[in-house]
This record gives C-alpha cells, structure tokens and sequence, in this order.
C-alpha cells in the first residue's frame, strides 16, 4: 500500500526559514507521527517514505520568507501504515519565532499501480534531482548527472520498488536506454543550498516514449516505475524533498508552443 497525506501550512506573521524548506515540513511531521519520527533515524538507504518541500500554490518553496497572508502544502508519502496523523491532523507550534499551524487536508491511499499503457510520458522534475550512476571500485563521492539518463531514472526507481514491492523486472540497463527514448525536454541545471551544502541538480521536464512492445516485461515494468515516481520522487535525497516530479501518462508527445514554459520550467532555489 501507498499512503499519501496532504497538509496545508499557515504562518501567523511573515518569517524566514532555513534553505531547502522540506526542514519545516519535516519539523511539523516529526511533532505528529511518531513513526516517521522514528523511520528518519534510519541509517538504512531508499527509506520507505518521501516528504516535499513546501508549496505555494503548487510552486516549489526552496527558502526565503513565508508570508502570513498565503497558504502553503506539502505531502507525506509512506509505505507504512501510520494511523497517528489521522489520530492528530491538526497542529500549532512555535518555530523560527512564529506560529506555525498545519491541518491535514487530503489522505489517498493506493493498493496497487497497474501499466497506463499509454506510449509517452511526461515528466516534470518540480525540485533539484540528483540521478546518480553506480559507483565504480572503491569510489565514496558522490556524482549527480545534470540529464535524466533513462537507464539512471529508471534504475532509482527500480531499486526502490523492489525493496519494498513485489520485484518487477526492467530488463538491463541497454534495454531501457533502447525502450524509453527522449522526445522532447527543457531541463536546467540548478543549486540547492541544504544546511552549508550547496547541491548541484536539474529541474524541467522531459516527455518520453515507450517503445517496448506491449505485454512485455520492460514496457509494464517501466510504465508502473513511472508511475511509482509520482509518491516516492527519483534519485538521491528523494526522502527530503529531491527529486520530486510529476508523471503523466500521454497517447501523444506533449508538444509546448512557441514562447511557453511549464510553469514548473521557472528555476527555483538559486
């Protein structure tokens, strides 16, 4: 099962926050679920839950000042039954020398994703996605590619399904990168400054296509991955906030006119 809460955030006067603002988010979270409390002491990588940055009317938060006039969101996505919030879906508190009130105002709740078998897919990536290769030898850092390589989607995504999913099967890397092809996209290398680090990813979107035959492995795999990414977000840190993107199943390419950006195309957190 997939859990998905929805909160909306109110200030009672405008304040500053910290860079990255999935830290409120968080903060409010930990005060009403202790399970989440307890999940993010984990040290275990690909935890089973995701929590977004703050939005104002659906635009990404990355820091600055919240005003006392507007109300933002943010969601809670988790794998784990945690009845708690519903038990307590309200709450007031002081942080950062303001008021701070968060109301829980939507829970969906999906027991299984089933292939759209639509043939594209449009991805916007609405925060800094940090896509990773795999690590060669002994190699400790870390190294964000600044495109969404589909072998590199797909494998974040893959990984995670089938920690906690029924294992599904993709096919290898060669297969993806030859079955969903690049059509069309707008991406953006960003920075996203989180505590004293200054994080290097992109942001835009990209419409894919499918091309694998129906019924097989790589074409349902791919298309329930892509699906999933739409709770759970895509590369490193998606848990806090990175990474998140919308997914929408197409018959045909999505085709933007001249002159027009996706409003989630404007650069945010830099």
């Amino acid at each position: 099962m997939i859990y998905k809460y929805l909160f909306n955030v109110r200030v009672n006067h405008d304040v500053v926050i910290p860079p990255f603002s999935s830290k409120v988010s968080r903060t409010l979270l930990t005060l009403i679920s202790p399970l989440y409390k307890d999940m993010i002491e984990s040290k275990s990588p690909l935890k089973p839950f995701r929590v977004t940055v703050l939005k104002d009317s659906g635009v990404p938060v990355m820091g600055g000042t919240l005003s006392k006039d507007k109300v933002y969101s943010f969601s809670f996505t988790t794998l784990k039954e945690d009845f708690s919030i519903l038990q307590k879906p309200s709450l007031k508190t002081e942080l950062w020398g303001a008021e701070f009130q968060m109301e829980l105002s939507h829970v969906e709740a999906v027991s299984s994703l089933e292939p759209s078998d639509k043939k594209f897919f449009h991805v916007k990536f609405k925060t800094p996605t940090l896509l990773q290769p795999p690590r060669p030898g002994k190699a400790k850092s870390n190294r964000f590619i600044l495109f969404p390589y589909s072998p590199f989607l797909v494998k974040s995504l893959h990984t995670h399904w089938n920690k906690y999913m029924k294992p599904i099967k993709v096919g290898s890397y060669l297969r993806v990168l030859y079955s969903l092809r690049e059509v069309n996209y707008s991406v953006s290398p960003v920075s996203a400054q989180y505590g004293s680090n200054k994080i290097r990813g992109f942001t835009g979107w990209t419409t894919f296509e499918l091309k694998a035959r129906r019924g097989t492995n790589v074409r349902n795999g791919v298309d329930i991955l892509l699906q999933y990414a739409n709770y759970v977000g895509v590369g490193k840190s998606r848990s806090i906030g990175f990474g998140e993107v919308e997914v929408t199943p197409q018959e045909r390419p999505y085709k933007p006119k001249d002159g027009h950006r996706l409003e989630n195309d404007k650069k945010v957190g830099i």
